[in-house]
């Protein structure tokens, strides 16, 4: 799949349109190579283990979801710099992977983690001082680039903008939502797609799932990502939105026990 060009569809408000556009002229600079093909330690499984691992402790701490498409991103871009050399190791890129993580979670959640909780979660494998050096190598190699336009922020511009029902709204985008996040665990999509051409293929499924088989997104529709996304589609459809069943987020980050598959270990492990 090659790497899209952007295409800049016009909202109906003046201002979302400037946003959309500023949008997505920074998504072009804030996207990852194929950083796989010089790191021959490191492969798709590897991180999609840690992709899993991110969504069980987002999850645990009551995080945004979206937080982990932005440490995916640091993740990535970061394997994509000239920071790194090609003799990465798993355990180099376990650490690269906490340490995005961290980083995202200080910036972009109302509470910060602090680094001895996430060297704690690598089961003694790091210290606080290889997570807060990794932070430092990590930064300047992502040229302080530390904001980058998630998929679901395209997405909630689009849906603002097609006016919808606050009931078929909230359908979108729980369908959407759904499509993305499982496209996060997809190397090449993430790698060769840019998130407003995602964000608009995963709206246009959802869009048609529930029987909105035309809108003003359908014209610029990529049909070949689109037909990727749609399997991670629910069958059958819920007849209802739902909220997350998780809460309200903590105010105070309790003791997270890593463990089993999930445990970062496991990129180390798996042959």
């Amino acid at each position: 799949m090659k790497t899209q060009q952007p295409q800049h569809n016009m909202l109906d408000d003046e201002t979302d349109n400037a946003q959309y556009v500023c949008m997505c002229k920074q998504e072009q600079q804030y996207m990852a190579d194929d950083y796989l093909a010089s790191c021959p330690l490191i492969d798709e499984e590897c991180r999609r283990k840690m992709v899993a691992w991110y969504y069980q402790v987002v999850d645990f701490c009551h995080f945004d979801r979206e937080t982990v498409e932005i440490c995916v991103n640091f993740l990535e871009r970061f394997l994509s710099s000239d920071a790194v050399s090609d003799d990465i190791t798993r355990n180099d890129f376990q650490l690269i992977a906490m340490t995005s993580l961290y980083v995202a979670i200080k910036i972009h959640e109302p509470i910060a983690v602090d680094p001895k909780t996430i060297a704690g979660l690598s089961g003694g494998q790091f210290t606080v001082e290889d997570i807060e050096a990794c932070e430092r190598r990590l930064l300047p190699g992502l040229s302080w680039r530390m904001n980058p336009p998630t998929t679901m922020s395209f997405v909630r511009m689009h849906v603002r903008d097609l006016s919808l029902s606050h009931y078929t709204e909230q359908q979108v985008l729980q369908l959407t939502k759904t499509q993305l996040e499982t496209a996060i665990k997809d190397y090449s999509l993430m790698t060769t797609v840019l998130p407003s051409t995602l964000a608009k293929a995963a709206i246009s499924n959802s869009m048609s799932s529930i029987g909105h088989y035309r809108s003003k997104l359908t014209a610029t529709v990529d049909a070949e990502v689109a037909d990727v996304l749609a399997y991670s589609l629910p069958s059958p459809l819920c007849s209802s939105p739902t909220t997350s069943s998780m809460g309200p987020k903590r105010t105070t980050l309790v003791r997270y026990e890593s463990n089993g598959e999930l445990s970062p270990k496991c990129v180390s492990a798996h042959p």
